[in-house]
């Protein structure tokens, strides 16, 4: 009674998908209950939709496998089979062949080519052999001498232009693939012992010059007619030779014309034999579902931070490209911003940043009045007195801080230190970014210190890290976990107490979790799903460029101060 509707009827479903299998459960064998599981919950459709779905679903596959394999061998026993799966390393599993049926077996068996290697059966069919290649290379290709080949995407986004040797290189790896082709197609075409079936589509009317990529049909067809792609009759036998023994191919061309009415019945035939293990179809227990977009090539963290704050304003900001407007008086209306305060808070940050780039952590010293002068005209202000002073005054006060001092003893320091990881290693969207310092300590502790120029005015730099930095830290402990490191320290020094280090530790054990909240953010970006924050407040909204009209949060929230 304490759930919700919704949390209870999906209970109630589960309820009743979970008693109904547990009736089938000792009449079919553990690989069925798989399935149907897989099928029934709408598990397999949540993991095709993930990042490199098809390889998850694969690794679901082979449990399926390995339970057919240990029912095979010890009958059928669901607590052994789950004791057995238990007890063994299902990441290093073997990959083999499948094992065959038996000979007396009254069945199709359907396999790659690779795995037909070495066998031999009285009928083979090989198929699509109309198909075309796949045609695309890697935009780098790389010569077995060293020689180097690129295609380069034009800046107005059209086709890409190939560079250096890229065209030779690509021409050589096709005829490459070519003659592998024939080579597996001769393997395929060599398993029949009595009778070779060969099928595939192509235009009777058209015979196309064989072509690397090209359909295997173009080739394999004049090779077996003796040139000639299609007969001069509707079916016909070719003779031969083949190691001194007669061969005889029959020919048979179907066109719409030559298809008897017959053969094509206006309603499905019924199946004959007796029902197989499969059960009638049912409602799934909970929601297909959507299919996943295309990744997008790049995701930097600053991105995913301004979504994880606010997803439409994220919207309005990087998709529409609309501006800030200046948060209104008590009472007042919103304007969009004509002028600067006496110090943008960005340009602040930014000449502190720049100074901090030259700082001597083991010997630190206050800049000079006048290189920070110089810095305030490269950004096009003059500064005033008071600016520069407080500026320098930063600066300082980082020098004096405990985390300069962990920088000075530590090795391997590199400041503006850029980086990049894909969210799932298998593929999928990159993300990249840089840190301001990273180090390596004595531990082996890899050490990022990011600089915030933030005016805390009387904020808690931990809540001010918790409420607008959360993702960021994410992405930095991932950088340097994905890199090998084996701890990461992400430590926040505000510049106005810098005695004061937000830091949080990260391990190799804590990959999978970070791994996962983030790729749960990066998937609203991806997907373009852009809901209003569940908790606005005037620090996040008060600038928002729609607040005013496009935002579905009335002003009394989105101008209320946030709640401590």
């Amino acid at each position: 009674a304490a759930l919700d509707a919704a949390e209870r009827a999906r209970l109630l479903a589960f309820g009743a998908f979970f008693a109904a299998e547990r009736a089938h459960a000792e009449r079919l064998p553990v690989e069925v209950l798989l399935e149907r599981a897989l099928e029934g919950t709408g598990y397999d459709l949540a993991v095709l939709a993930r990042a490199s779905g098809e390889r998850r679903l694969a690794n679901l596959r082979k449990l399926m496998r390995l339970a057919r394999e240990y029912e095979r061998a010890e009958g059928r026993d669901l607590r052994g089979f789950l004791t057995y799966a238990a007890g063994r390393d299902l990441a290093s599993a073997r990959e083999g062949e499948a094992p065959l049926e038996s000979e007396g077996l009254d069945a199709v068996r359907l396999m790659t080519i690779h795995r037909a290697k070495g066998l031999e059966f009285p009928v083979v069919c090989v198929a699509d052999l109309g198909r075309q290649g796949a045609g695309q290379r890697d935009r780098l290709l790389i010569g077995s001498d060293g020689e180097v080949g690129l295609r380069l995407q034009t800046p107005g986004g059209g086709e890409s232009t190939p560079a250096l040797a890229f065209e030779r290189l690509a021409a050589a790896a096709a005829l490459e693939e070519d003659a592998e082709e024939r080579r597996l197609f001769y393997v395929a075409m060599t398993r029949a012992r009595d009778r070779l079936i060969l099928s595939g589509g192509t235009d009777p009317e058209r015979q196309a010059a064989p072509r690397p990529g090209g359909p295997p049909l173009d080739w394999i067809a004049p090779a077996l007619l003796g040139g000639a792609l299609v007969p001069a009759r509707p079916e016909r036998v070719v003779t031969g030779m083949w190691d001194g023994r007669p061969t005889r191919v029959l020919t048979r061309l179907v066109t719409p014309a030559t298809i008897p009415a017959a053969a094509l019945p206006a309603e499905p035939r019924p199946r004959p034999g007796r029902p197989g293990t499969a059960l009638p179809a049912r409602a799934k227990v909970g929601p297909s579902p959507a299919a996943a977009r295309p990744a997008a090539q790049r995701l930097s963290y600053s991105a995913l931070g301004q979504y994880a704050r606010c997803p439409y304003r994220f919207y309005l900001q990087r998709t529409l490209r609309l501006p800030d407007v200046r948060p209104p008086e008590a009472g007042g209306d919103a304007v969009a911003v004509a002028e600067a305060p006496a110090l943008d808070p960005r340009v602040r940050g930014t000449i502190a940043h720049r100074l901090l780039e030259e700082v001597d952590f083991a010997r630190p010293e206050a800049p000079e009045a006048q290189d920070v002068l110089a810095l305030g005209l490269d950004s096009g202000l003059e500064l005033a007195a008071d600016d520069v002073e407080d500026i320098r005054g930063l600066v300082a006060a980082f020098g004096a801080s405990p985390l300069c001092a962990r920088l000075a003893a530590a090795r391997d320091v590199r400041r503006e230190a850029g980086f990049a990881f894909r969210l799932d290693p298998a593929g999928g969207a990159l993300v990249n970014g840089f840190v301001d310092v990273l180090a390596r300590e004595a531990d082996e502790t890899m050490l990022i210190v990011d600089y915030k120029s933030d005016r805390l005015e009387g904020a808690d730099p931990a809540a001010v890290v918790e409420a607008g930095y959360a993702t960021q830290r994410i992405v930095y402990a991932l950088a340097a976990l994905r890199e090998g490191a084996p701890t990461v320290e992400v430590a926040y020094c505000f510049l106005e107490r810098p005695e004061v280090a937000v830091a949080a530790r990260y391990a190799q054990r804590d990959v999978p979790a970070l791994a996962e909240r983030l790729t749960q953010l990066a998937e609203g970006v991806l997907a373009g799903d852009h809901p209003v924050t569940p908790e606005p407040h005037r620090a996040l909204c008060g600038d928002c460029p729609g607040r005013a009209s496009l935002c579905s949060w009335p002003e009394e929230m989105t101008l209320r101060e946030r709640a401590a």
